[in-house]
């Protein structure tokens, strides 16, 4: 299970996710609960990526449920998406920026140091 799912859900529901949830699971009850006032910027960007781009369900109407709410949230989240349809193409785009960023930021750190 990715980090950025679990620690969401941690902070969500204050409990670990149960060692029997599927990726998908904890995935969609994390969708169902986002609350952005409580998850940091990075942690809702990472949870977006993860759950457009890498995460499998089992089923299409699952996906489609799970998928159009990260959508959604993400349009809120990137000022990028302004005016956009955000597909998963888009995020996918947004996902390789952001990693990008955060090692040039990292790195610069580490360079300071």
């Amino acid at each position: 299970m990715h980090q950025s799912l679990k620690k969401a859900f941690e902070i969500i529901f204050h409990k670990t996710p149960d060692s029997s949830m599927q990726e998908w699971e904890v995935a969609r009850d994390v969708m169902t609960h986002f609350d952005g006032r409580i998850l940091s910027e990075d942690l809702a960007k990472e949870c977006i990526f993860q759950i457009v781009n890498h995460t499998m369900f089992p089923n299409q109407e699952i996906t489609h449920d799970v998928v159009e709410r990260a959508e959604h949230i993400a349009e809120e989240l990137f000022e990028e998406l302004s005016g956009v349809d955000p597909h998963m193409n888009v995020i996918a785009h947004l996902e390789r920026k952001y990693y990008e960023n955060k090692e040039l930021e990292k790195n610069q750190e580490n360079r300071m140091r």
